[in-house]
């Protein structure tokens, strides 16, 4: 448990996209699930997310969390919106979902919603310490998940003791 999974480690220290199967993720045709928020990792994500879905001719479906914590939804909204105009402008169909709770068990109950056959999100690469004290989505959903994950990192994020390019 102190060390994790090979796959956790690379979740937190490689700077390409990793996808994560497990050897009895169902098989599903559905759409692609894409984690969204404000933050740079989560548009690589969408990004990635929307590439994907297009090669693919799959569905983009977009879920946006919103902790137990009150928050503005016009703002949540914004994001959700943003995102599908993004995607709608890529020639994709899009459904989105506004969940509110635990952002791990609501990115995983939003892709068995819709049948999703692989969620795409994004991840900051905590290092060990802190993922122990904050807790890591993306090691939650790809732990939890029952279809393949993409997990992406964060655009110009620096590995300890190197200047980002």
């Amino acid at each position: 448990m102190l060390l994790g999974s090979v796959a956790e480690g690379l979740l937190r220290t490689v700077e390409i996209p990793v996808v994560v199967a497990h050897e009895d993720d169902e098989t599903r045709t559905g759409p692609v699930l894409v984690a969204i928020d404000r933050s740079p990792a989560a548009q690589a994500a969408l990004q990635e997310g929307s590439a994907i879905a297009r090669a693919r001719g799959n569905v983009l479906a977009l879920v946006h969390i919103v902790e137990e914590t009150p928050s503005d939804a016009s703002q949540s909204d914004a994001v959700l919106e943003e995102a599908a105009e993004l995607g709608r402008g890529q020639g994709l169909k899009v459904v989105c979902s506004l969940r509110r709770g635990d952002s791990g068990d609501e990115i995983l109950a939003a892709a068995d919603d819709v049948k999703s056959w692989m969620i795409v999100m994004g991840t900051h690469g905590r290092s060990l310490v802190p993922r122990f004290v904050l807790g890591s989505v993306a090691a939650a959903v790809v732990q939890r998940a029952r279809v393949p994950v993409a997990t992406i990192r964060r655009p110009g994020r620096a590995r300890s003791g190197q200047a980002a390019s």
